[in-house]
């Protein structure tokens, strides 16, 4: 009930700040705007900070309770926090995740070989090399995920 009452505070605090300074003249109408936003900016920020903790409490208290879809949520992080993240989001292995787990190592040389022509095509910078290390990252655990453990793939 509060989360919607500081939604709609900040949705009325919105459309008051347009409203106000849409009846200014055009030539303060800008500055109308700039005082509003300084105005109301460390409003907009804690709301959104309450909101967030509000998530952050329902989620805990979420997974903390006893109902069986907390159980079963609890059991499947802890299941990827002990390294079984693959177990965790696959109840069985499908012919793809088996077909990833075959080919793990052509998709892992054929994605960082994209990702190098990739940086050879752009300016190279110091955000730009630390996208694609962090692009890299993620390619490699997105085939570990999918990827069928050994112990399926002989069958």
């Amino acid at each position: 009930m509060t989360a919607l009452l500081m939604v709609t505070t900040l949705l009325g605090l919105r459309i008051l700040s347009a409203v106000a300074s849409s009846r200014l003249s055009p030539e303060y109408q800008e500055a109308g705007r700039h005082a509003a936003t300084i105005i109301f900016q460390p409003l907009v920020i804690q709301s959104v900070t309450i909101a967030v903790l509000a998530v952050v409490i329902y989620l805990w208290a979420f997974l903390s309770g006893p109902s069986r879809s907390a159980k079963n949520m609890r059991d499947k992080v802890q299941l990827f926090l002990e390294g079984k993240a693959h177990k965790a989001l696959f109840a069985k292995e499908s012919k793809f995740t088996l077909w990833v787990g075959h080919n793990k190592q052509v998709l892992r040389i054929s994605s960082l070989s994209l990702l190098t022509l990739l940086m050879f095509t752009m300016q190279l910078s110091p955000k730009v090399i630390l996208f694609f290390a962090v692009m890299a990252v993620i390619l490699m655990a997105i085939i570990e995920l999918l990827a069928a453990t050994s112990k399926s793939t002989r069958k």
